[in-house]
């Protein structure tokens, strides 16, 4: 990685998809590897696999991102509804990051903003897949949004 300019290594988080057969004892020396050099390790997917709960203390894994499947229950009824918050809760007694997977509404959105609890939230309302030339663009035009208002700030200062 630092042949290829990517420096320092928490630039580059790593997912381990919980779908996958993995042997967790063999990975988890890799693993160990990998956070050592400063990534972070993140279990995507998370509950719909075929794993148990033991490997979140075995990998010690950063977060968990919880599968979409789930995030498309918070406003429907019966049953799966109330897996969200116990799989948020379990995941800050364990002090894991949570990230949201699949946020595609509003009301989606809105239910997770109103949570106590921080968490990170990916999905197509935020924005969708797009080229990288086109991710730049946008990345630069909100640079060039804040430094705007930045600027502004600082003439009212003045």
């Amino acid at each position: 990685m630092a042949g290829a300019g990517v420096d320092p290594p928490r630039q580059i988080g790593l997912e381990l998809t919980e779908r996958t057969a993995v042997d967790f004892s063999k990975a988890s020396e890799g693993i160990r590897q990998l956070r050592e050099q400063g990534h972070k390790i993140y279990i995507d997917d998370f509950g719909t696999g075929y794993s148990s709960l033991s490997y979140l203390g075995e990998l010690h894994i950063d977060a968990i991102k919880i599968d979409k499947a789930f995030t498309r229950t918070v406003c429907a009824d019966g049953d799966m509804v109330s897996i969200v918050p116990e799989i948020i809760s379990m995941a800050r007694q364990h002090n894991l990051g949570i990230v949201i997977e699949g946020i595609e509404t509003e009301v989606q959105a809105d239910y997770f903003r109103k949570m106590t609890t921080p968490m990170t939230a990916q999905g197509w309302f935020y924005g969708k897949p797009m080229p990288a030339g086109d991710a730049a663009a946008l990345l630069m035009g909100g640079l060039r949004k804040a430094r705007r208002k930045r600027g502004k700030a600082l003439q009212e200062k003045a």
